[in-house]
């Protein structure tokens, strides 16, 4: 294993298979569940160093990204634990 892979490893051993497109084909439309009960919207993601958290990027006019129950616009984007994520739905309003 390199250094680089264990930099980026999947600390899980097999992303959900949506997860792993959304780290990969972006911009495109995504939703995550919380634990907590709260579902993010979300255009793209981008993994994290150390493999425990994935970034989303902030609103623009490529991405989008909009928590439940949050009154904040994330301009910068928002980092999810990714042990925290219950589930993960490509194209969760239709493709």
């Amino acid at each position: 294993m390199s250094e680089m892979d264990d930099m980026f490893g999947d600390p899980t051993g097999e992303f959900p298979p949506a997860l792993a497109k959304a780290l990969t084909d972006h911009p495109w439309e995504y939703a995550l569940g919380l634990r907590d009960g709260r579902v993010i919207h979300f255009s793209g993601a981008e993994l994290l160093q150390g493999g425990k958290w994935i970034h989303l990027p902030g609103p623009d006019d490529k991405y989008r990204c909009d928590l439940s129950g949050v009154d904040f616009t994330f301009e910068r984007g928002i980092d999810v634990r990714i042990s925290d994520i219950v589930w993960v739905a490509d194209a969760p309003n239709g493709s």
